[in-house]
């Protein structure tokens, strides 16, 4: 289950873990792919719709997977939203800009602060998410390897 703020990074990273080409279209409910389920940014904006969230995610996901776009300060979900869930949760940071250096950062490897991917770590640990997290570039897909051996059942947070 792929859960992201507006902004269209969340599904961008569905229509590459697809691997399809065509569009995911962004809209209020949720979109069940082959490998994914897109939950929209309201779901996370909306207290009630959590309620609904967690049930998505305890009955049909395997992964709960976090998307923030790099250098987004925009807050999306409440604190420690990510401790609820009873699967394993994966925090992705989403460039849809230059080419990334590094694909997974664990507690030991942190980025400067100040920067917009420190910042964008910031927000995937006020949702609770557990490190390591991962940084992907949704245009050349560097990055995405290493989510989907995570995904396949190498070693994540939570």
């Amino acid at each position: 289950m792929v859960v992201g703020a507006s902004g269209g990074a969340a599904a961008t990273f569905v229509q590459a873990i697809e691997g399809t080409q065509a569009a995911v279209r962004v809209q209020q409910d949720v979109v069940y792919g082959k490998r994914t389920i897109l939950v929209p940014a309201g779901y996370l904006q909306h207290p009630r719709m959590v309620q609904s969230l967690i049930a998505i995610a305890q009955n049909n996901a395997s992964h709960v997977v976090f998307v923030v776009e790099k250098g987004c300060a925009a807050a999306a979900g409440s604190p420690g939203l990510g401790t609820v869930f009873t699967c394993p949760v994966l925090g992705v940071v989403a460039d849809a800009g230059s080419v990334l250096s590094a694909t997974a950062h664990p507690a030991a490897t942190v980025p400067d602060a100040g920067t917009e991917e420190a910042a964008s770590f910031a927000e995937l640990r006020r949702l609770g998410v557990s490190e390591p997290f991962f940084s992907v570039n949704l245009q050349s897909l560097c990055g995405m390897d290493a989510v989907l051996d995570a995904l396949s059942g190498g070693r994540i947070g939570n």
